[in-house]
């Protein structure tokens, strides 16, 4: 990937600061993707980073080799959009959150194929609960780098982890 464009024609509003960590008070009222640029692009030098509060026509959509939609969108334009993209062979992805709850849905095109090895269902889960648990660590160290890992998991050697999720 040698660049990445946001593209966002919402202001922020405070609601967005407890959603979007690249975005602080003083940012309030100025365009979210062009607020976000300078940032995103720290994590990677060599990815050009752009904004955009341009209309998702077809002609500005056909510039990109894959469109990801994250922003609540209507279900004529998500529609819209996809159909476009599958048309011109061009990766689509749709992912949004509700709350805990959230949905992907990802379109490749015409030669992407699915092989299923084994033919199960896939697994759902609900998560009923979230707790956090006091654990005593242990600093491990090993020719890279020094870690804490909670002593009831030294034995079994799993990643360390201060959540115990309840899976209903």
């Amino acid at each position: 990937m040698r660049s990445v464009t946001l593209h966002d024609t919402a202001d922020i509003q405070l609601s967005d600061l407890a959603a979007q960590f690249y975005l602080t008070a003083e940012d309030i009222g100025r365009n979210r993707a062009e607020v976000s640029v300078h940032k995103l692009s720290e994590l990677n030098p060599y990815v050009a980073v752009a904004a955009s509060r341009a209309d998702l026509t077809e002609e500005f959509l056909a510039t990109f080799q894959a469109v990801v939609l994250t922003n609540n969108r209507s279900v004529e334009e998500i529609q819209r959009i996809n159909a476009f993209c599958h048309a011109k062979d061009i990766i689509f992805v749709l992912s949004e959150t509700r709350g805990v709850f959230g949905y992907v849905f990802t379109d490749f095109g015409h030669e992407f194929t699915v092989v299923d090895k084994n033919g199960e269902e896939p697994h759902k889960h609900i998560v009923t609960s979230v707790t956090q648990v006091m654990m005593d660590y242990e600093t491990v160290d090993s020719n890279k780098s020094s870690r804490k890992i909670p002593r009831s998991l030294l034995s079994t050697m799993k990643t360390d982890t201060d959540l115990r999720m309840e899976i209903m």
